[in-house]
């Protein structure tokens, strides 16, 4: 088929239809679109615009008809600018067909233009390093990191279209593996290419990588921690609703071993506590611990002024809590499992701290996943002595997930920051060596504790021990 011929069938190819729970009506004039909670009005004149969405809420327009009349006159190009503003708020989608069947359809979130190019018949066409397949809910998914658009096929006749994705492949071999018309091919093509999901191959094609340091998980994460550029739902997900696995305190198991903390006492504390701007002042990452273990006082009070639970909000499903750190949602999805390997009044193995009783529960003893952290500590910091205690933040993943969406991951991350700063300043306010560490060995976690990878793991950790100065503070004792 020649060019001119396939530019022109291919375009007929797609109709720009309204996105899933979005709502067209019009009354005088006055022009209504609504999705889901959010809606908003516009008066619009009679002309190639009205026209426009007439159509598409009628039977969907085909592309073509929006930038060109029946003679085949460019339309008003302020009409079109018009309507791909309300595609790049993702009000529509262009759904592609092979006569009356719909094969795929292409979701913007991002900036993502609604008029792609033509593909050149000749072209051979692969996908870049910055592209993802994938199945999602039966269909083939196809995205690039770097738009805020994906490609969701219908029917199963994309399913058989392996050729563009491991060698470069033109329009017509890629019709021949999928038995579908090569215009159709076409409008898949430059669909695809205009959202960054397929790239031309060979010496005319623009390099098209990922920017530098980037990793394409890392990429991906960014993207979805915003609004826009991502394919699921931002923010409070109302299909979750009422699905929440959190509020209610862990229960230990029975005959784990519980271990009551010392509580201390706030008001003599706050009285001989270093001024505020002087504890941040000093906030320090330290590794050297001293040979002078840290005392069940001391973790005690740690743990007391860092994270326990200080009130409550709400009643029933909608309570939260309060502690000394935020979280986003009031969620406090993440949970603190100190590895004691030398204190002084406790036996050393991991246990979880229970926020609302300010305890501990014993989960595991000293043992080769144990040994593993303190090599693994030793590897990190190049801290000369044993370290005394390494608390493994873990997230309840779940918890977030099913109200945040797409920015979950990072809210999970952002939380741990907030955590972090305030053990680090609680930290430096007694006294303490306090040191912030990267997420190492989550299966040996999962392992010592009995919880699922994907469910329940680590997100951070936290190294605390007494000081190696000349002059150590005094530490709280029983």
């Amino acid at each position: 088929m020649s060019q001119e011929l396939l530019t022109v069938s291919w375009m007929s190819c797609i109709r720009l239809e309204p996105a899933q729970s979005v709502r067209l009506e019009c009354s005088e004039g006055r022009w209504t679109i609504s999705r889901d909670n959010e809606e908003f009005s516009f008066h619009l004149p009679d002309g190639a615009t009205s026209d426009a969405l007439a159509a598409i809420r009628r039977d969907g327009a085909p592309l073509d008809t929006l930038v060109a009349d029946e003679q085949g006159l460019p339309r008003d190009a302020r009409s079109v600018r018009q309507i791909g503003h309300l595609w790049r708020q993702g009000f529509f989608v262009k759904a592609i067909y092979d006569g009356d069947e719909k094969v795929a359809e292409v979701r913007n979130f991002g900036s993502a233009p609604m008029l792609s190019s033509a593909v050149d018949p000749a072209d051979a066409l692969i996908l870049p390093e910055t592209s993802c397949v994938r199945r999602c809910d039966g269909h083939v998914l196809i995205e690039s990191s770097g738009s805020g658009a994906y490609l969701l096929e219908f029917g199963d006749r994309l399913q058989r279209m392996p050729v563009p994705m491991f060698r470069p492949a033109t329009c017509a071999e890629w019709a021949s593996e999928t038995g579908l018309p090569e215009e159709v091919v076409a409008a898949i093509a430059s669909s695809l290419v205009s959202i960054g999901a397929l790239k031309r191959s060979g010496p005319r094609a623009a390099a098209e990588t990922l920017p530098y340091g980037w990793s394409f998980a890392d990429h991906m994460v960014h993207a979805r921690s915003s609004f826009g550029r991502h394919i699921a739902e931002y923010g409070t997900m109302r299909k979750y609703q009422g699905r929440h696995d959190k509020l209610a305190p862990r229960e230990g198991r029975p005959g784990d071993r519980i271990v009551e903390l010392p509580r201390p006492d706030l008001k003599a504390i706050a009285a001989q506590d270093r001024p505020f701007t002087e504890v941040l002042e000093n906030r320090r990452s330290l590794r050297d611990q001293d040979d002078r273990p840290l005392t069940l006082a001391a973790l005690g009070e740690f743990l007391y002024r860092s994270a326990r639970v200080t009130g409550k909000v709400g009643t029933g499903p909608l309570e939260i809590t309060l502690r000394p750190y935020p979280s986003g949602g009031g969620l406090h999805e993440l949970e603190i499992y100190p590895f004691v390997n030398r204190c002084d009044g406790l036996d050393a193995g991991v246990y979880r701290y229970e926020p609302y009783d300010h305890r501990l529960i014993h989960c595991a003893p000293p043992g080769p996943g144990t040994s593993r952290l303190v090599a693994s500590t030793h590897s990190a910091t190049r801290m000369q002595g044993e370290p005394q205690v390494l608390f493994l933040i873990a997230a309840r993943f779940n918890t977030v997930n099913v109200k945040y969406g797409s920015i979950a991951y990072s809210l999970i991350l952002k939380n741990l920051g907030g955590l972090f700063q305030t053990m680090n300043l609680v930290a430096t306010a007694m006294g303490l060596a306090g040191c912030i560490l990267g997420c190492r060995y989550g299966d040996v976690f999962c392992d010592l504790v009995g919880t699922d990878y994907w469910q329940e793991s680590t997100v951070g950790e936290f190294l605390l021990g007494t000081c190696r100065t000349a002059e150590s503070p005094t530490l709280p004792q029983p």
